[in-house]
């Protein structure tokens, strides 16, 4: 026997939940072409289906003929056109998440040992780039923050969590109120 996901509506926002409960959103418009696959959750938080002898991503089936899809708010629950935009390989790589286990919660922002002080880093084309020594992790969060305003603009996490609501909850992704609110 097949298995279907259950979908809701509200206004223009399509929402579906996968069998394990998973909520993902979609625009009302795609919902014809998404609601004949049977969506859950894969181990990178993508949403997936079997098509054929295939898995399909949700966001690629929303936005085919696109090579690399960047959404847009970081959610990859959210896959409402709005927020899904083509980009690069490097610009997509420019909002991921801080990697496992930091202690910043930030990427480019760690705790040196020896001194005790929070250092923040950026790369930019290849080149690392210094952004100074802080007595405490909310400097450091915010001098990254405004690092990457002014070199990754709209691909930065920051333009993420500041630009946009999506109307469902987001996270902050590592950043503070403080560093929100000052950017």
């Amino acid at each position: 026997m097949k298995k279907y996901n259950h979908f809701e509506f509200d206004e223009d926002i399509c929402i579906g939940y996968t069998t394990a409960c998973d909520p993902f959103f979609i625009d009302i418009e795609d919902y014809k072409k998404v609601k004949q696959y049977c969506w859950c959750r894969d181990s990178y938080g993508y949403f997936v289906a079997r098509v054929g002898s295939e898995m399909k991503k949700l966001h690629r089936l929303i936005l085919p003929n696109v090579d690399i899809i960047d959404h847009i708010n970081g959610d990859k629950s959210d896959n409402r056109k709005e927020n899904l935009r083509p980009c690069t390989y490097q610009q997509n790589a420019r909002n991921r998440g801080p990697r496992k286990g930091t202690k910043s919660g930030i990427s480019g922002v760690s705790k040196f040992k020896r001194s005790g002080k929070w250092y923040a880093r950026i790369t930019v084309d290849g080149k690392h780039i210094f952004l100074g020594q802080f007595d405490d992790l909310e400097n450091a969060k915010l001098a990254r923050a405004n690092a990457e305003q002014k070199y990754f603009g709209q691909f930065s996490r920051i333009s993420a969590l500041c630009g946009y609501n999506a109307g469902h909850d987001t996270g902050t992704r590592g950043y503070a109120k403080a560093v929100l609110a000052a950017a």
